[in-house]
């Protein structure tokens, strides 16, 4: 029975993944709506949780609860989290030990809702920090549209997106950070 569970357990993650990409799948003029940020980070999560149980990554969540809700294109936050998800995978794999760790926080601050993922990965030397936005580079070998793309979306929606990461060999951090839907309108009403 031990082969049946586990083909069984495989098939309900792929439908959990079919269903989590139906939900978020890209519509052409995708309208924003309410979001809570625990769920959207959770299910991207989810959709990368094969590539952290491959590598045998020690994956620590820490959300802060009732957090106030964001308004943003679900679709694309959830894309933009996988990618981020997927940077600290392979950031690891450069990794020589034992310790390979992504910890993932969500939390509010100032009116703004942020999500941290930090792992224990290559890190990046400053030098690197600086051009690490730039379109089409990467360290990793793929296009590097990515952290691009990401930033951009974030600074399409009045957000920031940090990477830091204290030198290479130990490890990087990035922070996005989104207003949320009180901060928004409270703005809107003094303009």
């Amino acid at each position: 029975t031990n082969t049946i569970d586990k083909v069984n357990r495989a098939m309900s993650y792929v439908s959990d993944i079919l269903n989590l990409q139906h939900r978020y799948a890209a519509k052409q003029n995708e309208m924003k709506e309410e979001t809570d940020l625990n769920t959207l980070v959770e299910d991207a999560v989810v959709m990368q949780m094969s590539a952290v149980e491959k590598r045998e990554i020690i994956l620590k969540k820490e959300f802060e609860e009732n957090l106030p809700k964001l308004l943003i294109e679900k679709s694309r936050l959830v894309q933009v989290m996988v990618n981020l998800i997927k940077n600290s995978c392979e950031a690891i794999d450069g990794t020589e030990g034992s310790k390979k760790a992504i910890t993932i926080k969500t939390f509010s601050k100032d009116g703004a809702l942020c999500v941290e993922i930090g792992d224990s990965g290559v890190g990046i030397t400053p030098q690197r920090l600086e051009t690490i936005f730039a379109f089409g580079k990467s360290d990793k070998g793929s296009s590097g549209v990515g952290l691009y793309y990401c930033k951009m979306f974030i600074e399409a929606n009045g957000g920031t997106l940090a990477v830091t990461s204290p030198g290479k060999g130990m490890g990087a951090t990035v922070t996005v950070c989104l207003p949320s839907v009180e901060a928004k309108s409270s703005k809107s009403m003094t303009n």
